[in-house]
């Protein structure tokens, strides 16, 4: 349908923004959907911990792309080791820095404000983390940090200590959730200003998100039957699929990494991912609900 704009790696540029769940709308819409789905919030673990996973890999899939697009000589072997290079240094220095950071916030212990120091060190933890593992390296150090400080004392048995340390994580989530809200907000009206929407793009996205929903039904039947999910984590799984801020920031990265448009489209990502998100949101909120409850019902 657009092959000046999209050749191979420009459409897996496209696949790997939109693919995989996004991690702040997926816990956005379990929690309103609570009361729909009485069990959503156990069974629903699994789609956190996806999205959790996955915005992370998207960010280092799309900087690769788009570096090989604009170096036609890197090779997808090239591609390959520079994601498992940023995986393995990022983690390992999120590890690091969130040990020693839940030891700074044990000594902070019952200080006002204690938990927006915690935000504050992450800024420049990022930066470290891209300076370091290269670029992507940010998202991934923040996700290891992150569970690195919650799960602290599991950790540190691992690796033969018994130290403790106190960490108020309620007060910490809760001034998470206000960021996100921020996030959620300005992107959202952001893009709003800057997309251009048309009949033709609007029908293309709604085939991508037919597609991806039914390509998304039967690869959460095939894994979870291979997994040993249960039955509602293998209906929230088939249903409740949708995208969020980070496809919306992602399409931002062509003109991020390409000011001059030499080699992508810069607006096409954009009117593509804003559609979709749209589109899955719709379909997540109105008919993602009434489908899992009529599927529990014959199960």
């Amino acid at each position: 349908l657009f092959p000046q704009q999209f050749k191979l790696l420009e459409g897996l540029l496209l696949g790997a923004m939109i693919g995989g769940l996004g991690g702040i709308s997926v816990t956005g819409i379990l929690d309103q959907l609570k009361t729909l789905i009485p069990f959503i919030e156990d069974e629903g673990i699994v789609l956190k911990l996806e999205s959790t996973i996955s915005d992370p890999i998207k960010v280092v899939a799309c900087v690769t792309l788009i570096r090989m697009i604009m170096s036609p000589g890197l090779s997808l072997e090239d591609g390959f080791k520079d994601i498992v290079f940023t995986f393995t240094v990022s983690i390992l220095f999120g590890l690091i820095v969130g040990l020693l950071w839940a030891e700074v916030l044990n000594f902070l212990w019952g200080r006002p404000f204690n938990y927006m120091m915690t935000v504050a060190a992450l800024f420049p933890i990022y930066i470290a983390s891209e300076s370091i593992a290269g670029t992507g390296g940010g998202p991934i150090t923040a996700l290891a940090f992150g569970l690195t400080i919650t799960n602290y004392r599991y950790i540190s048995r691992k690796i033969g200590s018994n130290r403790k340390v106190r960490i108020n994580k309620k007060r910490i989530r809760e001034f998470n959730m206000e960021i996100t809200f921020l996030i959620k907000a300005f992107f959202f009206v952001y893009l709003g200003l800057t997309v251009e929407l048309s009949l033709e793009y609007s029908l293309v996205a709604l085939g991508i998100v037919t597609l991806m929903l039914c390509v998304r039904y039967m690869v959460a039947s095939g894994v979870g039957s291979l997994l040993n999910f249960t039955v509602g984590e293998r209906v929230l799984s088939r249903v409740i699929y949708l995208q969020g801020t980070s496809a919306l920031v992602l399409s931002e990265l062509p003109g991020l990494l390409d000011p001059m448009g030499q080699h992508l489209d810069l607006d096409i990502y954009k009117n593509f991912a804003y559609l979709i998100v749209l589109l899955t949101i719709i379909f997540v909120s109105s008919v993602g609900p009434t489908l899992a409850k009529r599927q529990l019902g014959t199960m």
